[in-house]
């Protein structure tokens, strides 16, 4: 009776322990890392001399560095304007470059370890100068996935 009990109670210890394996397993697998990796020599592929009252279009592309896939509409970059010309406001410049838009993946998803596209078309800048630009790459929650990177743009009449 006794190995009958104890048989009992380590079958029912290995069940237990199994499901929590399973259950650990299953919350593990719906967790993913989200990271990307793009370097400033892509974004400085773009002319650094450009033309005024010409609407400037930016692409580049972006390695998927983490688990997670990206889809069209969940990964975006955001793009800041840290320095502008005097005769420029922050608003008027915040509005060249659409700091407020979310520049989506051009691809409609890109799996680990792949490759995916951002293509930003900007206003035409009216003054001439020197604009300071910062591009980061945000996942569907906000958060940021790669590093910052800057670039000198200088617009020329």
């Amino acid at each position: 009776m006794k190995s009958i009990l104890i048989f009992f109670l380590l079958f029912a210890g290995s069940v237990t322990g199994i499901k929590s394996y399973g259950q650990l397993h299953a919350i593990n697998s719906g967790i993913c890392v989200w990271d990307a990796d793009f370097s400033e020599s892509d974004i400085k592929h773009s002319p650094s001399k450009l033309e005024s009252r010409v609407s400037p279009t930016f692409q580049f592309d972006a390695t998927n560095k983490g688990t997670c896939v990206w889809r069209k509409s969940e990964v975006y970059v955001k793009v800041t304007v840290k320095k502008s010309p005097k005769t420029v406001s922050s608003s008027e410049a915040s509005s060249i470059f659409k700091t407020s838009q979310k520049f989506y993946l051009n691809n409609d998803y890109v799996t680990k370890g792949g490759s995916g596209r951002f293509i930003m078309k900007f206003n035409s800048v009216v003054d001439a100068g020197i604009y300071e630009l910062s591009f980061v790459i945000m996942n569907k929650e906000g958060k940021r996935i790669s590093d910052e990177i800057e670039a000198v743009y200088q617009f020329e009449d």
